[in-house]
């Protein structure tokens, strides 16, 4: 149990020695601290992670392996760079709370190269307000987001969701009540299915029926276009 404050983190990067493996458990990275991956493995487990200053993302992947679970990521300044900046390596987070203070206007994770995993995981903005920057932003690489959710949308706008490029990722059984889904204008090998109350797309449910009414997007293997139905 640690606590890195004031610009203290760590960074795991290859050595003669071989890759690091780390174990944080009930850890603290707070303010302007960071973890940056570029190769080895670190697990952790019950920590809180904040997003406290301009320009300095508490996550920045390279490489390596980051597990994350039961853990709290909280954002609570506006800023043009992501939360969890995932650049290389793979990702997998479950049952983890990712929330904005104050109605901070950033994108939570960002994942534009590597792979990752998330699943359980709770999203959550305030509501009634109007947010420019996606929640989860997909740039490049993989992305697998299963039986996630968000805070009610309320009267506010925004986008949980953004996918740029057609990729083997799978989107399944989330619910967005009421948030953004944008995807690219076609698509042939991604699936998205079984999400509720997303705004964007044209929705299907699990045994491949069209829902009427939902907007939201299914991959089969030709490619599907945005429309209403």
């Amino acid at each position: 149990s640690s606590a890195f404050v004031l610009g203290r983190g760590l960074r795991m990067y290859q050595t003669v020695n071989g890759p690091p493996w780390v174990t944080m458990a009930s850890c603290t990275l707070d303010t302007c601290s960071a973890l940056i991956l570029e190769a080895g493995r670190v697990s952790m487990a019950g920590c809180s992670i904040g997003h406290g200053e301009i320009g300095k993302p508490p996550i920045v992947m390279t490489g390596g392996t980051l597990d994350i679970s039961g853990s709290h990521i909280g954002p609570y300044v506006t800023d043009s760079l992501p939360t969890m900046d995932i650049q290389g390596g793979l990702l997998t987070m479950a049952g983890v709370r990712l929330y904005a203070f104050e109605g901070a206007d950033v994108t939570y994770l960002k994942i534009s190269g590597g792979q990752a995993v998330v699943s359980g995981c709770a999203f959550f903005r305030t509501s009634d307000l109007t947010f420019t920057r996606p929640t989860i932003l997909q740039t490049s690489g993989r992305l697998s987001l299963v039986g996630c959710r968000t805070s009610d949308k309320g009267a506010g706008t925004g986008t949980f969701l953004q996918i740029t490029t057609d990729d083997y990722h799978v989107i399944t059984d989330n619910v967005f009540l009421g948030w953004g889904l944008t995807l690219p204008a076609s698509h042939t090998v991604m699936s998205v299915r079984g999400n509720l109350a997303a705004i964007g797309g044209i929705q299907y449910d699990r045994g491949g029926a069209q829902q009427a009414g939902a907007r939201v997007y299914r991959s089969t293997s030709q490619a599907i276009t945005s429309g209403t139905i």
